[in-house]
């Protein structure tokens, strides 16, 4: 559903988020950390940063560092940054003018109704899904996994 640019954005982020009470981490670190070939995050990295989502500084104890809290990064944010809005078929697009060429009434068409619903529903919950959200989920998953043994 998602490239593999929006994917690796999203892992390297989610590293830096947990690093950031650290400073600055260099994307070498991060590259290693997430198994992510390095001049393909820093391809990444440049496009982040030129969002507004990162930001860098250069030099000894330089690296990469979140632009904004986790709660202000969305997944739709990134997921648009690397492969622009949530598209579905070209007949359900907002400004679409030209109808399906398998329909004669578009408006009465039903995959095209069911599908602006299933495209607005998945953006509305990539807009509303901020980092923090991430985190905390996988924070709850690792704690699900821990056994407690208690004499």
């Amino acid at each position: 559903m998602f490239s593999m640019k929006v994917k690796y954005a999203l892992k390297a982020l989610l590293y830096l988020a947990r690093q950031q009470d650290q400073g600055p981490t260099l994307i070498a670190d991060i590259a290693l950390s997430e198994n992510i070939p390095k001049k393909f995050l820093e391809a990444i990295l440049l496009e982040l940063r030129s969002s507004g989502i990162l930001h860098n500084r250069k030099g000894k104890g330089g690296g990469y560092m979140l632009a904004r809290p986790v709660d202000a990064l969305s997944v739709g944010q990134i997921v648009e940054i690397f492969d622009g809005p949530m598209m579905a078929p070209v007949c359900v697009t907002y400004s679409a003018v030209l109808n399906c060429h398998m329909c004669d009434q578009a408006h009465q068409c039903g995959l095209k109704l069911i599908m602006e619903q299933v495209r607005n529903v998945v953006t509305t919950l990539l807009a509303d899904t901020k980092l923090a959200d991430i985190l905390s989920q996988i924070e709850a998953a690792r704690n699900a996994n821990v056994v407690m043994f208690n004499i």
